[in-house]
């Protein structure tokens, strides 16, 4: 499924950026207590936070672009389509998940 994976995606950059911000603040904690300059890393991670934040904010307007109400409706008839199929495995008939599937596809 392409949206769980861009899902799973965004959750994995925005995890990452949090990451960097936890570092970049606990660096600049100990940046005098440090026998070495910190800035390079600073500004290293600065620029790959910046590039978090920008990929993940283009990623989350995919993954959200649908209408909450479009997305309800969708995955209201995944799983009546879900249900329909079950019902019809445990009777065992073929024909009623036809007529079934139909119908949720306009519902």
């Amino acid at each position: 499924w392409g949206q769980a994976k861009d899902a799973h995606r965004l959750a994995d950059q925005l995890g990452d950026l949090h990451d960097l911000v936890l570092l970049e603040a606990a660096v600049r904690r100990v940046q005098a207590d440090l026998p070495a300059d910190t800035d390079a890393l600073i500004a290293v991670v600065e620029h790959r936070g910046e590039q978090l934040a920008t990929a993940a904010l283009q990623l989350g307007a995919r993954v959200y672009a649908e209408p909450p109400s479009a997305f309800t409706r969708r995955l209201h008839a995944y799983w009546r389509a879900w249900r329909a199929e079950a019902a019809v495995a445990a009777a065992r008939r073929p024909e009623v998940l036809a007529d079934v599937t139909r119908h949720a596809a306009t519902a």
